[in-house]
């Protein structure tokens, strides 16, 4: 079973969403200051975003889903900014897929039907899920 909790606070998702960030940045080769940079420029627009802990059947947090709403090509569309999950806790996924599943309804009931998945990020801990999203689709 997987279930859900919003945090209230940015500081309780924001630092390990930049951490990944810079982590993607640098596993594409942008490096140092750059990629520190280009974290802190998307964590600065993250600011209205929300977040949810990814919680096992324990109630352990083993992962977090960050979402928005953005206006995009004339109407409002719920963005998953960050969909991970640790691996030691989740190695079949499923996890992370009942978090995918819940962030598209999030976003689908908010963004009127319309979401874009937009992590864009593949490392070994946060693979991404990218065949179920391209900018702009519909679901």
């Amino acid at each position: 079973m997987t279930d859900f909790a919003l945090l209230a606070a940015a500081c309780d998702w924001q630092p390990g969403y930049r951490q990944r960030l810079i982590e993607a940045y640098q596993a594409t080769g942008l490096e140092g200051p750059a990629g520190e940079e280009c974290a802190a420029t998307t964590v600065e627009h993250s600011g209205g975003w929300r977040a949810a802990a990814v919680l096992d059947e324990d109630g352990r947090r083993i992962g977090q889903v960050v979402l928005g709403l953005t206006e995009r090509r004339g109407g409002c569309t719920g963005r998953i900014g960050e969909l991970w999950t640790d691996p030691r806790h989740d190695g079949q996924g499923s996890h992370r897929r009942a978090a995918h599943a819940w962030a598209r309804r999030w976003c689908a009931e908010r963004g009127r039907g319309r979401w874009w998945c937009g992590w864009p990020h593949r490392t070994r801990s946060s693979p991404t899920t990218r065949s179920a999203a391209r900018p702009g689709s519909r679901s």
